[in-house]
């Protein structure tokens, strides 16, 4: 048996311009009812929601499910090095035509900041 990584998942609205749910280990059938239900919590209308990935060493079809679900009525942004496999994933599914992707949590939250005047 070989060891999973533990699945945690970690919600923060400390910037009221959007949120960020912060994702690690396994997204798989097991966990992906957790992550499905902490995405519906995170929404609020007008408000963006930061999916950061770069912690997640795996995403099965349920997890993709998750964030195409949860984008068809929310603003969804996915943190996803380039490199990875779950970015890949994503780009072979066309859910990155529905979800933007960026490399990182600082490229995200510059993407949703209003720029300033």
């Amino acid at each position: 048996m070989t060891d999973r990584p533990p699945f945690e998942i970690d919600t923060d609205t400390s910037d009221p311009a959007f949120t960020v749910v912060s994702v690690g280990g396994e997204v798989d059938i097991s966990t992906s009812d957790d992550f499905a239900a902490r995405l519906t919590a995170a929404k609020a209308p007008g408000v963006p929601v930061v999916v950061d990935l770069s912690k997640v060493a795996f995403m099965d079809s349920s997890g993709l499910r998750c964030i195409h679900e949860a984008a068809l009525d929310a603003a969804i942004v996915l943190v996803v090095p380039s490199t990875s496999v779950i970015a890949r994933t994503a780009r072979i599914t066309g859910l990155d035509d529905i979800v933007p992707i960026c490399d990182d949590l600082e490229r995200a939250r510059q993407q949703l900041r209003p720029p300033s005047h």
